[in-house]
């Protein structure tokens, strides 16, 4: 048999090698080739992640910022989804308060029950420390609570806070030494009491003093709170000077949120309106950044977390001490004291200068805040809103309010604008009530009243004002109080006339009489108070249209802050808005005016230690329109507008210069002589006063004393991406 060599088939059997060693080589790589394209996909996904929850913050910041009831819309955002319309993309909140907001009245317990409009804080500490509430300071020696709810118990009895009230966290300064703050610098703290601010870039207020020991509220940032060695690291704040803060000082934490927003790529399907349910997907890529957020910072103009916001300035009083006024003896300014009422403490007035009528007994007191100035500087102008409570214990006359545009005019005596609550006697009694004559012509009935003090101090001596030794205020010269326009409290109908002296004010109240009789009474000077009542329908004095002594037709404008016997009722709020600005319209245009808004509330709705400045909670002053010539009614009486120089505030006159007791006069200066002549307290600006033997009693408290600044912004620092 003869071998032959056939290679038919070899072909086959060397492509099916080939093949299979391919395939192995294939199959090893095919491993690796996925890994790389997913890592591509991951890294992608992760990057759109945290673009998502950047877009989370961009969110709250724009609700926030929009929202009606900012806290609120905080609260409804916490623990929320919400997913892109491509139904892959979607961020999850989460929001930390440091701040608290009132579930109840506390009125008369130790029991302080509060909220945190999302929850409360992981690392958050709260044991014993320091609260504010309104413009009051309140110890606390316990605190419990859950994911969302704290309870508080506080040293004393607390008075009505209305519910949904914020409560702020206070730290205490070193108590041991005064400190300087330096830009950049650090603030030492008591131990343990920084435990419930916020580890870095947040926000605090205090009060600070000047060299010349004027007092200013001043908001500074921090970018550390170091718990080992109780400081606020790296303090900033956009003033040009160094200041004093005094030991044992209150250091307010401000409004402050952390914010979690996470990130999601991949997300699922969405739930109603956008919003679902955490996902789960495999291929879900998350990113998640945490924001440190002084809440100042959402209401701003942008929502970019790198840019700086601007908040409004407000400052309150609450009387702990009298280290922040300007007592000024002598000279109309009245002794005051610092005591307790209830269970805080009020300003209360101990003594009047004066008496009789002209001069009459009254009291000057100013604020000592170098903030009016710091405006003033900053914007040219000065506006601002002032309000506080008053309690006058069912005396059955008073005038007491507020003092603005405060300007002393020598020998320190003090001319201003006052808005005030005022009840007067009348008839032959009508000098008996320490009340000056032409502060109103005179009624049994309560108003508001806004008037001026003009050349305080300036009479002849013989109490009439004028520049002549008789016994009347023909020329009104100098010292002399006229109404510039009024408001009637109890809906009845008052007139008065600015161009006669008091004398001829009783034809005013002939023409608001019918009946010959009465007009013969009120000519005579007596039975003033019963042709009044018979105009309003009856003569027992309770403002209702019958003549039992029952208020039981409800009263008329005004019953929240006077009752059916005139008295002023306790606490009840008035509040004063001035406007500097240029009328661009009506009698006065072109001109630099004051444009004046008053508001009153009652202490039913707006209880002592509650400070708002909605308009929601304050009815508007409608002025009578037999206002004075001199100013101009607008907006359907509910402004009155003032050109008068004397009330500019461009003429470049300081405020409160000087220390706050001088050496040893009491005057500010630095001698010990009995006058002022170094120019220091010049302006305070805002103050109280009070006229009357209700005061000359002892019986006229003044409390929550606050200022607000709308048109001047603080710096607020930008939120922080942990």
């Amino acid at each position: 048999m003869k071998l032959r060599n056939d290679n038919r088939g070899s072909v086959f059997v060397a492509l099916i090698v080939t093949m299979a060693v391919v395939s192995a080589i294939g199959a090893a790589m095919l491993p690796t080739t996925t890994t790389s394209t997913f890592s591509r996909i991951g890294a992608s996904g992760a990057l759109k992640a945290n673009y998502m929850a950047e877009s989370g913050y961009r969110y709250v910041a724009n609700e926030y910022r929009t929202a009606e009831d900012k806290d609120a819309r905080l609260e409804e955002l916490h623990e929320k989804s919400f997913l892109l319309s491509d139904q892959v993309e979607r961020f999850d909140l989460k929001i930390y308060p440091y701040y608290f907001k009132t579930l109840a009245d506390p009125a008369g317990t130790t029991t302080l029950e509060t909220k945190m409009n999302g929850q409360v804080p992981p690392n958050l500490e709260l044991t014993t420390g320091r609260l504010k509430i309104g413009p009051n300071f309140y110890n606390y020696s316990s605190a419990t609570y859950d994911e969302k709810n704290v309870t508080f118990t506080v040293d004393t009895t607390l008075p009505s806070v209305l519910v949904d009230t914020t409560v702020f966290s206070v730290a205490i300064s070193d108590p041991d030494n005064d400190q300087v703050i330096t830009q950049g610098g650090d603030v030492v703290l008591k131990p343990e009491t920084g435990k419930p601010f916020p580890l870095t870039n947040s926000m605090f207020a205090t009060l600070v003093k000047d060299s010349s020991n004027v007092y200013s509220y001043r908001f500074y940032t921090y970018k550390k709170y170091d718990a080992d060695t109780n400081r606020l690291i790296y303090v900033g704040d956009t003033y040009d000077e160094d200041v004093t803060l005094d030991a044992n000082s209150d250091i307010v934490l401000q409004k402050h949120v952390i914010m979690n927003s996470t990130g999601v790529f991949g997300a699922g399907t969405a739930g109603e309106g956008g919003q679902g349910e955490l996902g789960g997907g495999s291929m879900e890529a998350t990113g998640q950044t945490a924001y440190s957020i002084p809440l100042g910072t959402l209401v701003s103009d942008t929502s970019d977390p790198s840019d700086p916001a601007t908040g409004v300035m407000e400052m309150c009083e609450n009387f702990d001490s009298l280290d922040h006024m300007l007592v000024h003896p002598g000279n109309g300014w009245g002794t005051y004291e610092s005591k307790m009422v209830g269970e805080t403490k009020a300003l209360h007035v101990t003594g009047v200068q004066g008496s009789g009528n002209d001069p009459s007994q009254e009291g000057i007191i100013g604020m000592n805040s170098g903030n009016f100035q710091e405006v003033w500087e900053t914007l040219g102008y000065l506006s601002y809103d002032a309000q506080v409570k008053i309690k006058v214990s069912d005396e059955d006359y008073y005038a007491d309010g507020i003092s603005i545009r405060q300007n002393r005019v020598g020998g320190g005596n003090m001319d201003y604008l006052g808005v005030s609550y005022i009840r007067t006697r009348t008839g032959t009694g009508k000098n008996s009530d320490g009340i000056p004559d032409d502060l109103a012509e005179k009624t049994k009935t309560p108003m508001i009243i806004l008037w001026e003090l003009l050349k305080h101090g300036a009479g002849s001596g013989d109490g009439d004002g004028d520049d002549d030794d008789d016994d009347d205020d023909d020329d009104h010269g100098s010292d002399h109080r006229p109404i510039l326009a009024y408001m009637v409290l109890d809906g009845g109908s008052y007139g008065y006339d600015n161009d006669h002296n008091n004398d001829q004010s009783r034809y005013a109240w002939m023409r608001k009489t019918d009946s010959w009789i009465d007009r013969v009474l009120v000519w005579l000077g007596i039975g003033a108070e019963d042709a009044y009542a018979k105009k309003k329908g009856d003569d027992d004095d309770d403002d209702d249209d019958d003549d039992d002594d029952d208020d039981d037709d409800g009263g008329g404008i005004g019953n929240e802050v006077v009752d059916s016997d005139g008295h002023l009722r306790d606490w009840a709020t008035i509040r004063v808005r001035i406007e500097e600005k240029t009328a661009e319209s009506g009698r006065f245009s072109g001109q630099r005016v004051n444009d004046i808004r008053a508001y009153y509330v009652g202490p039913a709705s707006y209880p002592r230690g509650s400070v708002y400045w909605s308009e929601e909670y304050f009815t508007p002053v409608v002025w009578n329109a037999d206002a004075d010539s001199t100013v101009e009614l607008r907006e359907n009486n509910i402004v009155v507008r003032i050109a008068v120089e004397d009330y500019l505030t461009d003429f470049g006159l300081a405020w409160p210069e000087g220390d706050t007791g001088g050496v040893g006069d009491d005057y500010g200066d630095d001698d010990d002589d009995d006058d002022d002549d170094d120019g220091s307290y010049f302006r305070p600006e805002v103050g109280l006063h009070s006229y009357g033997k209700s005061a000359d009693r002892e019986k006229v408290y003044f409390d929550d004393l606050c200022v607000r600044f709308p048109d001047y912004t603080i710096v607020v620092p930008p939120a922080f991406q942990q």
